[in-house]
């Protein structure tokens, strides 16, 4: 916990745009609510998921997708695309 408020987690480097910085993966383990904006950066195509999970991301095409694992069967469906 840093003088200014902000929290750095598994970093040292405070880049001052963020209240809580962590570097590394993140669990929530029941619900994450947000009240005002998730922001995806453009990624490539991340592996499967683990069974029974999913994953969304936005590629570099600017297609917002998600990976669906049931049962060890994986979908991949756009939700969004980008259209200029």
């Amino acid at each position: 916990l840093l003088t200014n408020g902000n929290l750095l987690l598994g970093t040292t480097t405070d880049s001052g745009l963020y209240k809580v910085d962590v570097a590394g993966k993140q669990r929530v383990q029941s619900v994450l609510e947000l009240e005002n904006v998730l922001t995806l950066n453009a990624i490539s195509t991340p592996s499967n998921p683990a069974n029974n999970k999913s994953s969304i991301w936005m590629d570099e095409s600017g297609d917002i997708k998600v990976k669906i694992n049931v049962e060890g069967t994986i979908v991949t469906r756009i939700i969004a695309s980008f259209e200029s």
